[in-house]
């Protein structure tokens, strides 16, 4: 027999591989039923989807609404500089063409390829690519991108290639929108409806957290407490819905003017409890006479002023110890005269 005609054991037949592709998508399809955290969703799809495509480029890209961009937020093989650069207008080649077509591209040469008449760039390792928008009742979510191949069959990606990544993008979609209302109705359940902070429940947890940080290592704490002097008055004189408005409004100042470590939570009807890690009682008092200056600036039905109390963790606390000095700190203040930080360390 001719040697050029005996079968080559080193490749897997064609109806094999597709077999263990088709194999691979049903696990894809468990794994996408059971994760509801999206950062990690997302890791899943974009290992996943490299594994069973063999390929050794992989990203995927949500559409911005706001920017009408594509942007990566998940991805393998890719350096951070293109993952940093990467963000791509609707229509622009290639990956913008897809998400304003909706319909899927394979490439097998894009140096022959007519469509994008361009040599392939420097960061496609190969010639061939597979682009797949990610839709969910033709509201387009964003794209998949595969390149660089490399597996037995070659270093091209096929039509069936094309099929499974399909596969995979409508079974992304609907695991995207379950991820991200789960997201929503847990971030629901940690704010306040009235005025977007954070509610008393993720106060406690939170203060928790940061008293048992402080025991493991070493650090500073505040926990400020603030008062809106005569909310009573104020919601008597213009009625409820002015007083959820001025809540509201003071809501949206705590939340534009501390750091992103800070935790700004509404503590009872008219009180806000702000933690304050690693932050001293003279940086403390200043934050408060900035938000002081601020809410004077509102344009309310009438100009308010707060009361403020400033506790300082000391080793050994409990959070009801730093909780009731605070407090004290926020009482002598409103028995003082209302209008007032008072501090205790």
């Amino acid at each position: 027999m001719n040697p050029a005609n005996q079968p080559n054991n080193n490749h897997t037949p064609a109806n094999e591989v597709e077999h263990q592709k088709l194999e691979h998508l049903l696990s894809i399809e468990e794994g996408l039923n059971s994760i509801s955290h999206i950062d990690r969703l997302i890791d899943f799809i974009v290992q996943k989807t490299s594994l069973v495509l063999q390929a050794q480029r992989c990203s995927l890209m949500f559409l911005d609404e706001n920017t009408q961009e594509l942007c990566i937020k998940g991805h393998c093989g890719l350096g951070e500089e293109i993952v940093r650069q990467s963000r791509i207008k609707l229509g622009s080649p290639i990956a913008g063409l897809v998400a304003e077509d909706g319909k899927p591209i394979l490439v097998t040469d894009i140096e022959r390829d007519y469509r994008f008449a361009r040599k392939s760039k420097k960061y496609y390792l190969g010639k061939s690519f597979i682009c797949v928008p990610i839709q969910l009742k033709k509201r387009m979510m964003g794209v998949i991108n595969v390149a660089d191949k490399h597996s037995q069959e070659g270093d091209v990606f096929t039509a069936f290639d094309l099929k499974i990544l399909s596969m995979i993008a409508r079974q992304v979609a609907t695991s995207i929108e379950v991820a991200k209302l789960y997201r929503e109705i847990n971030y629901l359940n940690i704010l306040d409806p009235i005025t977007n902070l954070f509610n008393y429940r993720y106060f406690v947890k939170s203060l928790d957290q940061e008293i048992s940080r402080l025991q493991r290592y070493s650090g500073s704490l505040c926990l400020l407490l603030i008062d809106i002097d005569d909310f009573k008055a104020y919601n008597d004189l213009f009625g409820y819905r002015e007083g959820n408005a001025l809540l509201k409004q003071i809501g949206q100042v705590l939340n534009e003017n501390f750091r992103d470590a800070d935790i700004a939570c509404r503590y009872a009807g008219d009180e806000f409890a702000i933690i304050l890690p690693e932050t001293r009682v003279d940086e403390a008092q200043t934050v408060v006479e900035k938000i002081n200056r601020i809410v004077g600036d509102l344009s309310l039905q009438k100009k308010i002023t707060f009361s403020a109390g400033i506790a300082k963790y000391a080793a050994g606390m409990h959070r009801y110890d730093l909780i009731m000095k605070a407090e004290a700190a926020l009482f002598d203040a409103k028995r003082e005269g209302k209008n007032r930080v008072l501090s205790y360390d």
